[in-house]
């Protein structure tokens, strides 16, 4: 895990700035006062960079012909389409490459990453859109994690967006040789296998076979499909099949209770949340002696893919 701060791109008012429409703010206590102490911030807002004072009148999503969809204010008095995809296109053009996040507030017919209200002709609100700063910036950055403010407070949708966000961010900070990208493949097999299957044998052929000639278009190309399996969320059943795959390194150290326990626990009803199970199998596996004795397996990226402090 790289020691170096993170680069996220923040909504303002996640921040705590009072430039929401009201005048008022949606601070988030995690990202301000939790994820700080990993990451730097940028701050932005694009209905200010629109040129929009604060307070102001409340925008919407609004369907229009032949299926396009409008920004106006609430009151349909203003169309601003043409000026938020002005706005939004220069600031995707005007962010750095090297962001390693983006956390934006949902619900807003700017920054809303899905289901934001679409009105349609009769006024009637449909959660089928995104805003239109975050449909941009989602074009823009593809490979970049994404997420919104309101997710973080969700356990296990905290801990998908933080795997992404760590370990893409590791994977730009540590791979540039391809000694490095096999020993970046290595420590984080079992991770990737918990989240896509699929995606463990292509991830493995680019680094075993990246050749240094061509090492950027592997380089490049195994940060793409890193990324795909990363967006995919783990299951249970993923998970257990990656906790069985590394099963087999210490299986002959446990006693039989304590093998009977593991098939157990990683087996367990859908009603355990997914970390808490995760974290139940580790004090099984008694996780401080496990690091004593296999290295390999005690690196492996899924035990602790971002800081235990960040939950």
């Amino acid at each position: 895990m790289s020691s170096q701060k993170l680069k996220i791109l923040v909504s303002g008012c996640a921040m705590g700035q009072n430039i929401r429409f009201n005048g008022g703010h949606k601070r988030s206590p995690f990202i301000v006062e939790d994820l700080a102490e990993y990451a730097e911030f940028t701050p932005l807002c694009p209905e200010i960079a629109m040129g929009l004072g604060t307070p102001r009148e409340a925008l919407r999503l609004v369907r229009g012909p032949n299926k396009t969809t409008l920004l106006k204010t609430a009151d349909g008095k203003l169309d601003l389409t043409e000026k938020a995809q002005f706005t939004a296109a220069k600031l995707a053009e005007n962010i750095t490459h090297n962001i390693d996040g983006i956390i934006l507030v949902g619900n807003s017919p700017s920054c809303g990453i899905s289901n934001v209200k679409v009105y349609d002709h009769n006024n009637s609100p449909s959660p089928i859109g995104s805003g239109f700063f975050a449909q941009k910036i989602k074009e823009t950055l593809p490979l970049v994690p994404i997420t919104e403010a309101g997710r973080l407070t969700d356990g296990e949708e905290r801990r998908h967006f933080l795997t992404q966000l760590f370990v893409i961010a590791d994977f730009k900070a540590c791979a540039h040789s391809i000694k490095e990208l096999q020993l970046f493949h290595q420590k984080n097999k079992y991770l990737i296998m918990a989240h896509s299957p699929m995606h463990v044998g292509a991830l493995g052929n680019i680094a075993a076979n990246a050749k240094k000639a061509s090492f950027e278009l592997a380089l490049s190309e195994y940060h793409k499909y890193l990324a795909e399996a990363l967006k995919i969320k783990p299951t249970k059943g993923k998970i257990a099949n990656a906790l069985s795959h590394v099963y087999g390194y210490f299986k002959k150290n446990l006693t039989g209770d304590q093998k009977q326990n593991f098939i157990r626990l990683i087996n367990q009803n859908e009603k355990i949340p997914l970390l808490e199970n995760l974290r139940l199998v580790l004090e099984l596996l008694a996780y401080e002696n496990l690091k004593q004795n296999n290295h390999y397996i005690a690196g492996q990226t899924l035990f602790s893919p971002y800081p235990i402090s960040l939950g």
